[in-house]
């Protein structure tokens, strides 16, 4: 813990971005927010989140300069509680000091409803969900290690570009430097809620709801700082943000965005920034690769080349035979959770073999068992 405060600030220049300060002691951190839109600037709301994260992980207090939201303000610790919680206890609780806002003071207050999109599974089975209701499509570039002009970025923003346009929705295209900042505090799987955050909260002046879409279900969910018991308490008295899509699996996004028509034509989901749009080969591509496979629509997805389609969704199938999900069953279809192999009966007493008949340590994974059909395939 130290007793020097974190110091953060924004300031809007000629263009309408964002710039961000975080000062703690001599050392001064910057951040820059850039937008097709005019960023929300009649209070600092967005301070607080990429803010707080550096004042957390220093063990510091952290200052805003500039009036915060008194809702806001309100549920700051209880925002803290769950970081702090979620962190494992690496990002400390700390004392805020900021100026609440004016409640008679007059605003810049939006009336769309905006959801972010990154043409992936979540985000466009967001779309769909909500497709009637949007008003805008939020996209980001520069939110993660990816360059803004490689080639895999640029053809995600087109593809983002094209489903805005050909669903009648405005896109919202904005441009961040923030990752290297926030890997100075926190991993990027714990910092990039709070950068979502402070993105959505610049977008009050546009925006009366925001859709963050879910990344895991409920029946998976684990802790992430952007999450359904976090994200809504970011909503300030001018926008409300909306953890959206835990109720289904990755697997029924899939269903859903194969049933949709149109749905699957800008579908995104790989992390190889020299791919351009999707390679195929990756941990993430095979796995969406098999889910469109196993809802007979990987055929209908044209983001992904013939060819790495079917050697993809081959390489997952052998996965899911051998070493990551158990057995093909000899009718050759569905995977399931434990090996398929069963013996007709125990040698010697004939009577009928139970799962504990399959080595405890062998009986996942393709099975230890010379005939199991899973070995076999793991073969091939």
């Amino acid at each position: 813990m130290t007793t020097t405060p974190v110091v953060v600030g924004g300031t809007t220049d000629e263009s309408g971005a964002l710039r961000v300060s975080i000062r703690h002691g001599e050392v001064v951190h910057r951040m820059h927010i850039a937008a097709s839109i005019p960023l929300f600037a009649d209070r600092a709301d967005a301070l607080v989140p990429l803010g707080l994260l550096a004042a957390m992980s220093l063990g510091a207090p952290l200052v805003v300069e500039g009036p915060v939201s008194r809702r806001l303000l309100g549920r700051l610790d209880r925002i803290q509680d769950i970081v702090h919680a979620f962190s494992g206890g690496t990002l400390a609780r700390v004392q805020v000091d900021a100026a609440p806002a004016d409640p008679d003071a007059e605003v810049a207050t939006g009336a769309g409803t905006g959801s972010f999109q990154s043409c992936g599974v979540d985000s466009l089975y967001t779309f769909t969900k909500h497709r009637d209701e949007l008003s805008h499509l939020v996209y980001m570039q520069g939110l993660g290690p990816f360059e803004i002009d490689a080639p895999h970025s640029l053809a995600r923003l087109e593809h983002a570009r094209t489903l805005a346009r050909e669903a009648g929705k405005e896109l919202i295209e904005i441009k961040l430097d923030v990752y290297d900042v926030t890997l100075r505090f926190a991993s990027w799987m714990l910092g990039h809620g709070l950068v979502l955050a402070g993105v959505g909260l610049t977008l009050q002046g546009a925006l009366r709801r925001l859709y963050v879409p879910a990344g895991q279900s409920y029946r998976d969910v684990f802790p992430l700082l952007t999450h359904p018991l976090l994200d809504p308490l970011w909503s300030t008295e001018t926008l409300e943000i909306v953890h959206d899509g835990c109720e289904a699996t990755r697997v029924d996004k899939v269903q859903v965005l194969a049933s949709t028509p149109g749905a699957l034509d800008h579908l995104s989901v790989c992390n190889k920034d020299w791919a351009v749009v999707n390679c195929g080969r990756c941990e993430k591509c095979v796995r969406t690769m098999t889910s469109l496979y196993f809802a007979g629509a990987l055929g209908r997805c044209p983001t992904w080349a013939p060819r790495a389609a079917r050697t993809g969704a081959s390489r997952q199938r052998r996965r899911c035979a051998g070493a990551t999900g158990g057995c093909i069953s000899p009718s050759g279809g569905r995977c399931t959770p434990v090996c398929s192999y069963r013996p007709a009966s125990r040698p010697g007493d004939g009577s009928t073999a139970s799962d504990d008949d399959h080595p405890p340590r062998r009986r996942f994974h393709g099975g230890g068992r010379p005939d199991c059909p899973g070995r076999a395939a793991r073969r091939r």
